[in-house]
């Protein structure tokens, strides 16, 4: 399996059973993921449009 699409829909799950508005350290922490490869997977999925970034944080 590739491990950065295993990691992606990892992520989106995780998004879509605790709710819209999760923190990174959330995500990196129920993972075991870096702080900074949750951030860059969920950059990347911004881009794409799958997520959004709350405009206060």
């Amino acid at each position: 399996m590739i491990q950065s699409l295993k990691r992606t829909f990892d992520i989106l799950e995780y998004i879509a059973t605790n709710g819209n508005l999760v923190r990174v350290n959330d995500i990196s922490q129920a993972l075991g993921l870096q702080k900074t490869t949750v951030h860059n997977f969920l950059t990347s999925l911004k881009e794409l449009g799958y997520v959004e970034q709350d405009e206060l944080t």
